[in-house]
């Protein structure tokens, strides 16, 4: 899982100096609140990779993607290639504490004191944990890791503890 982080890490820097270099005005890593129905605020919460202002006045938000890697992490089933910025986590209903994601997600996602402070010249925090949801009889749900440490992804494997069935970067099919 290393690795996953540190290619989007590295994709991050190279997609924000192409962008500087072309003299694009743009912000990296901003907190918004999204008007989404939600039962927490973390949920509403997403930090945008970069924003940038146009020469019209207009602000528009720029997305960093790579592609999956298939990984490995030491006792943990991983189903499927991972990115960084789009990790989807199973977990069993029972023994699932949405309490302790939710007192995670909250340390995380703020710039203004991030855990381990700013990382590899970013803020250091997730970007964004979607609500979640039982899904074929099981709880999913995704992080975006955004440019936090690695260490972020271990206190949540720790915090979620054996009800954790399996990692990936992909939605189970809902049939949709």
């Amino acid at each position: 899982m290393r690795e996953v982080r540190a290619k989007y890490i590295a994709a991050f820097h190279e997609i924000l100096h192409e962008l500087e270099t072309e003299g694009r005005r743009v912000t990296p890593e901003v907190r918004v609140e999204i008007n989404l129905q939600a039962s927490h605020e973390l949920y509403r919460l997403l930090v945008v990779d970069v924003l940038e202002q146009k020469p019209d006045g207009t602000v528009g938000a720029i997305e960093i993607n790579c592609d999956e890697i298939a990984t490995s992490h030491a006792g943990l089933r991983i189903e499927a290639p991972v990115v960084w910025n789009g990790v989807v986590l199973k977990c069993s209903r029972e023994g699932f504490a949405e309490t302790g994601l939710l007192a995670w997600g909250n340390r995380w996602i703020r710039d203004e004191s991030p855990p381990l402070g700013p990382q590899d010249g970013l803020t250091g925090v997730i970007h964004s944990v979607t609500q979640a949801e039982i899904i074929n009889g099981a709880v999913e749900f995704s992080v975006d890791f955004g440019s936090a440490p690695f260490q972020a992804f271990e206190e949540l494997l720790a915090c979620l503890g054996s009800s954790i069935l399996s990692v990936g970067s992909q939605l189970t099919d809902r049939g949709a």
